[in-house]
């Protein structure tokens, strides 16, 4: 690993060798897991863009960018998981800092597209997918989420998140992907 960076042959693995701060587990209903996501700072961009699978290619690519290099200090940027996507008018993707990194200690972006946030601690419903980062996968996924929330007597406060842990060139069948809906705390 160098300067935090992962090179190529380990992506795979970056679930298992990434910096992440562990989610409290508080119960599972189900298939949906309780948990809460401890404050955290998030390298974000919003992207224009009504399709999925188009809006988290881009986003990556930008937020990848900056990680390695791409900002005002030239400093390679370890990061965190999940990588997350929020769709409310357009989609929001953003990469988890290094844990113990605080806003000010960052690195401005070169992409002015690019802004570091506080991101608030979470009371989240998890539902956990496996497969392909798709539209349709997705789609399914937030269907069944809020049913669950729903049927477990949860109110949802928060627009439904994707948090992908493995990169692209992982094998989907091997894949962990999650969506997270806030809930009433």
């Amino acid at each position: 690993m160098r300067n935090g960076l992962h090179p190529p042959a380990l992506w795979p693995l970056t679930r298992l060798l990434g910096d992440r701060a562990e989610p409290r587990f508080e119960r599972r209903i189900g298939r949906l897991e309780i948990r809460r996501i401890a404050p955290r700072v998030e390298a974000r961009t919003d992207v224009d863009v009504d399709d999925f699978e188009a809006a988290l290619e881009i986003g990556c690519q930008r937020l990848l960018a900056y990680v390695q290099g791409g900002n005002r200090g030239g400093e390679e940027i370890a990061t965190g998981v999940p990588v997350t996507a929020t769709h409310r008018l357009g989609f929001t993707v953003g990469f988890a800092m290094p844990a113990g990194r605080k806003r000010p200690s960052l690195p401005a972006a070169d992409d002015d597209r690019i802004s570091l946030c506080d991101a608030r601690g979470l009371r989240v419903a998890v539902l956990r997918l496996r497969g392909r980062y798709d539209a349709d996968n997705v789609g399914a996924g937030e269907s069944e989420l809020l049913r669950r929330v729903a049927d477990a007597g949860l109110s949802p406060v928060g627009p439904i998140v994707f948090a992908g842990y493995d990169p692209p060139t992982t094998l989907p069948i091997l894949r962990r992907n999650e969506l997270w809906v806030e809930i009433e705390r």
